[in-house]
């Protein structure tokens, strides 16, 4: 979740991509080749324990996403930076289809699936198992991703999507040894490295001289965003944490998605992101001249207290959540 916000603070909240100085594109995909795989893991994550699904948890989700729209509508109309209007009430009434981000529609769609997604994958042995991944990859990377067929997986932004990489880390829970994986740990962490970097290189060609054919880097569908997040997604399977620290903000990760993709909260992030960026540039001679490095860390550093200041924010509607959802009258109703 942090890479994902780092992602969205460099392509939407600084101008290395808009109005570049120097060498800042070059710098913003080797970092973008590390982040881009923020959506993939969450995804195989997702997969890889599988989504039990109950009507409750889609209400949670609801909730949510409901919570933090009226919250965020509130305090943005008391600093006169909101209407009352039509759209607000909508985006009240309808988060999920109405969240802004089609990644929030995609998900719950997804655990809707998932009960008949788990009941198909569960029957399957590992050979049949496989087959499936073999059709699913030639479908979103071979026609969707390579050939760039709209009517097939193109960019990886739908649940085509969520489903390819659900079932794959279906696979990679059913059927990856977790031994051999924690006995080569560190290979694949040297796999999502080297396979970010190669990204990056490939998008800077493609940017500044146009000759990598059927390049299509910004796809969370390409090979090079999806086997990057696999490795990762196997390096940190090898390691067993026990933390109170990591659970306490992995709860609020979800929260830390929604609100900086709110659409009040979004918007001004990524303003003061530009502003904070900018402030850094100075003109020398009648060129505009920055350090690439300052702006770097400033938006690294943005990226930290964006998470840090989230995870508190969720704190209030946590404590709700678990008054509403675990009070003695609903479960008592529950049982009846």
């Amino acid at each position: 979740m942090f890479l994902i916000v780092l992602e969205h603070l460099i392509i939407n909240g600084t101008t290395f991509f808009t109005n570049p100085i120097g060498s800042q594109t070059l710098v913003a995909n080797t970092i973008i080749g590390f982040a881009y795989v923020g959506v993939n893991c969450f995804l195989l994550i997702t997969g890889f324990y599988g989504i039990r699904f109950t009507f409750k948890k889609l209400f949670s989700l609801y909730l949510q996403l409901a919570f933090f729209e009226v919250a965020c509508w509130v305090v943005f109309y008391l600093l006169g930076m909101a209407t009352l209007s039509t759209d607000m009430v909508v985006n009240i009434l309808f988060p999920i289809s109405h969240s802004g981000t089609w990644f929030i529609r995609c998900y719950a769609l997804l655990m809707l699936m998932a009960p008949l997604l788990n009941a198909g994958l569960d029957v399957l042995n590992k050979k049949q198992f496989q087959y499936v991944l073999l059709l699913l990859t030639i479908a979103n990377i071979y026609l969707g991703w390579f050939w760039k067929y709209p009517q097939f997986n193109d960019r990886g932004f739908n649940i085509q999507q969520c489903i390819y990489l659900y079932v794959i880390g279906g696979y990679i829970g059913r059927y990856v040894d977790m031994r051999s994986v924690r006995a080569k740990r560190y290979y694949w962490l040297a796999g999502y490295v080297l396979l970010a970097v190669f990204w990056g290189i490939l998008q800077n060609v493609h940017d500044n001289i146009h000759i990598v054919p059927h390049w299509n880097g910004w796809a969370y569908s390409s090979p090079f965003v999806i086997l990057p997040a696999i490795c990762l997604l196997l390096f940190f399977s090898s390691f067993s944490f026990k933390s109170k620290a990591i659970n306490i903000v992995a709860k609020s990760s979800f929260a830390v998605f929604i609100l900086h993709m709110n659409h009040y909260v979004g918007g001004w992030l990524y303003a003061y992101c530009r502003r904070l960026t900018s402030s850094v540039v100075t003109e020398v001679n009648g060129e505009l001249v920055c350090s690439v490095g300052e702006q770097v860390f400033l938006v690294i550093a943005l990226t930290a207290v964006v998470y840090l200041v989230f995870t508190l924010m969720d704190i209030p509607r946590a404590w709700l959540h678990n008054r509403l959802f675990h009070s003695p009258q609903l479960s008592r109703s529950s049982r009846r």
